[in-house]
C-alpha cells in the first residue's frame, strides 16, 4: 500500500528561478487571405483646393485691433456715507432716482381709467333717472330776488329788535333757550341774506 515512509526532497534541491520549462501547445499562425479593400473616399479638407484656402489666422493683429476697439470698464458708481470712508453701492443705496424715468410714470393705471369710467356711467344713469324724477327749474327773477331780500331783511330787524329786548341777566332755564333760539334765527337769516346777495341768478324748483 506504498512507502512506509515517504522520502522528503532534499533542502538543496529547490525550485529554482527559470529552471522549468512549461511545454505550451503550439500553435499555427496563419493569416487569412482576404481581397484588398477600396480606398476611402477623399475627405471635405482634401477637397479644398490651395486656391480656396484662407489666409493663415493672425492673431497679433487680432488682439491689437480688439483692444483698440475695447470699451473701457466703467466703475461700478459708489458714495462714502461715513468719514472713515465706508462704502455703499449707489443704485440701490436710494439716492439715486429710477422710478421717475419709467415709461409709465406719473400716468394713471388702465385700470383704475376703467374703473372711473364704469364709475361715470353709473352716476349719469343715476343723475338721469333723478333729471326724470325731479321737476323743472325755473329762473327766479330780478324783481322776486329782491323782494326775498327785502322780507329777510325785515324778519331779520324784527328779530334783532326782539333781541335787543332780552333782559341783560339770563339767570332762569326758559330765558337761556329763548336767547338761544333767536340768535339760532338771525344766524339763519343772515346767511340766507348773504346767499341770496352773492347770487344774482337763483334757481328754484317750478313746484315752488
Amino acid at each position: 500500500m506504498g512507502y512506509a515512509v515517504i522520502p522528503l526532497p532534499s533542502p538543496r534541491n529547490f525550485l529554482k528561478k527559470k529552471t522549468r520549462k512549461v511545454q505550451r501547445p503550439y500553435v499555427d499562425k496563419q493569416k487569412l487571405q482576404t481581397e484588398p479593400r477600396a480606398p476611402l473616399p477623399p475627405s471635405k479638407v482634401q477637397k479644398i483646393n490651395k486656391e480656396d484656402k484662407t489666409e493663415e489666422k493672425n492673431f497679433r493683429k487680432e488682439n491689437i485691433l480688439k483692444a483698440v476697439r475695447a470699451v473701457p470698464k466703467q466703475p461700478v458708481p459708489k458714495i462714502a456715507d461715513t468719514k472713515d470712508g465706508h462704502k455703499l453701492l449707489l443704485e440701490p443705496s436710494g439716492l439715486q432716482p429710477h422710478h421717475i424715468f419709467r415709461k409709465g410714470f406719473g400716468k394713471t393705471p388702465k385700470y383704475i381709467k376703467d374703473r372711473l369710467k364704469v364709475i361715470e356711467e353709473r352716476d349719469k344713469e343715476v343723475r338721469e333717472l333723478l333729471n326724470k324724477k325731479k321737476a323743472p327749474l325755473r329762473y327766479v327773477t330780478e324783481d322776486e330776488r329782491m323782494l326775498m331780500l327785502k322780507g329777510l331783511k325785515k324778519n331779520w330787524d324784527e328779530l334783532q329788535k326782539e333781541f335787543q329786548l332780552l333782559p341783560m341777566v339770563t339767570d332762569t332755564v326758559p330765558k337761556i333757550k329763548r336767547k338761544t333760539n333767536l340768535e339760532k334765527r338771525l344766524k339763519e337769516l343772515e346767511k340766507d341774506i348773504d346767499l341770496i346777495e352773492r347770487n344774482p341768478l337763483i334757481y328754484v324748483s317750478a313746484e315752488e
